[in-house]
Formats: C-alpha cells, structure tokens, sequence
C-alpha cells in the first residue's frame, strides 16, 4: 500500500493575511474562495489550501507540512521571516540516510511549518 499526502488544510483566522504570506513567499497565485461557511485559498497543485472556518484553528503544535523547496532553503526562510514569520528550529542538517536540511517556522497565523531541501544552497 502506498501511503502519500493527498490534501492538507492550512489554517487561518484571518485568510487574507495568510494568502498574502504563502502567496509572497511561494511566489504564487492563491485566490480566496467563499465556500458558505468556510473561505478557502487552494495551492495550484491541487494538494491543499488555506481555510478559514470555525472549526480550523492555528496552532504550532500537531502535524508539521513540511513544503519542498530544493536548492532555496536559505532564500525562503529569510523572505518568510520578512512576511512575519518566525525561525523556530533554524537551519539543521539531518544526519539521517535520507539526508538533507528543513527549517521549521510559524507562518503569519501561528501556524507551524517545515522547509526542507535535499541540499543547503551556501
């Protein structure tokens, strides 16, 4: 059995703001949909979004996405800190046989994210 990530759900109290952040430091287009009870911004490769209902909330605990980004790992996390976020685990480079670095972060929500690429770019 294949075990893979089909959808995950970034949470937001306030959609706009965390539009504005994912889509800055991505560099990509999200737009805000009203879906009755809950407004959602989804990413362009149709795996998730950020949603704003009652029954979503930030948090810095739980789960980690951890987003991949080959080769900018550095320009990522300094662009992320100019958009409000907060290096919480700075750069580390795994000594594990998969190898590579992450970064965790909160995002502009409180939220608790991963940065992880194969290679450091310096």
């Amino acid at each position: 059995m294949k075990v893979a990530v089909r959808w995950f759900d970034i949470p937001a109290t306030d959609i706009k703001r965390a539009v504005d952040f994912y889509s800055q430091l991505f560099e990509i287009k999200l737009e805000i949909m009203d879906c009755g009870a809950e407004q959602m911004a989804c990413f362009p490769d149709g795996n998730g979004a950020i949603s704003q209902s009652s029954g979503l909330h930030p948090s810095a605990n739980g789960c980690v996405l951890n987003f991949s980004v080959d080769g900018r790992i550095e320009e990522l996390t300094e662009r992320a800190v100019k958009l409000g976020g907060k290096v919480i685990i700075p750069l580390t480079l795994l000594e594990a046989e998969c190898g590579g670095c992450f970064v965790n972060l909160l995002d502009s929500e409180g939220n608790r994210f991963g940065l992880y690429s194969t290679t450091p770019t310096k």
